[in-house]
């Protein structure tokens, strides 16, 4: 298992991408955050770390919760359920071993729930790869200022393929509002 496909230690280059605009830019720039299925996940577990001000929110789309929780969700619905355990816990072990983490680790809504970031969640009604309750549990956990869109008839990844309109209409209207919160934060 690679890193790379469990948005744990992506959020690291996140953080790292996020620092380097903001000096770039001298911190006179709106960054906003978004991803979709594991860059979901990845930029909310990018949300607790020291991001500069200039990142004025999250857009999160089909994030999981944690990457042991995805695990045993995909063998469920693949009928290996019953190879769940063994099969994490081996798994989880190299991944210890090779890369320096554990599945558990980290977590989506654990991360969230540290972050005063406003956060716009999008999941597909029909998600039964990121079942729609894990952007549920993601919307309970977070603590700042918080949006959820539920997209109907949408599976994994399709909401703004199914609802483009509705989808730019959602995301424009989230930035707008974490800017002027912003400004008038500043008067």
């Amino acid at each position: 298992m690679r890193a790379s496909r469990t948005g744990i230690l992506d959020r690291e280059d996140c953080y790292r991408w996020v620092r380097f605009l903001d000096e770039r830019f001298d911190g006179k720039q709106n960054i906003f955050l978004h991803g979709i299925s594991m860059g979901a996940a990845t930029v909310l577990m990018a949300s607790d770390l020291c991001l500069p001000m200039s990142v004025r929110g999250i857009v999160e789309d089909c994030g999981f919760t944690s990457p042991e929780e995805e695990f045993q969700h995909v063998l469920k619905q693949s009928g290996k359920g019953y190879l769940s355990r063994p099969l994490i816990w081996l798994t989880n072990l190299f991944c210890k071993a090779l890369a320096g983490y554990g599945f558990s680790d980290f977590s989506s809504d654990d991360c969230i729930a540290e972050s005063r970031l406003p956060v716009l969640l999008i999941h597909g009604e029909k998600d039964d790869f990121v079942p729609t309750g894990m952007g549920k549990k993601i919307y309970q956990a977070a603590a700042g200022e918080k949006e959820i869109w539920i997209a109907k008839g949408a599976g994994h990844a399709e909401s703004y393929y199914l609802h483009r309109e509705e989808y730019e209409h959602k995301v424009l209207g989230f930035f707008h509002r974490c800017i002027e919160a912003d400004a008038y934060a500043e008067d």
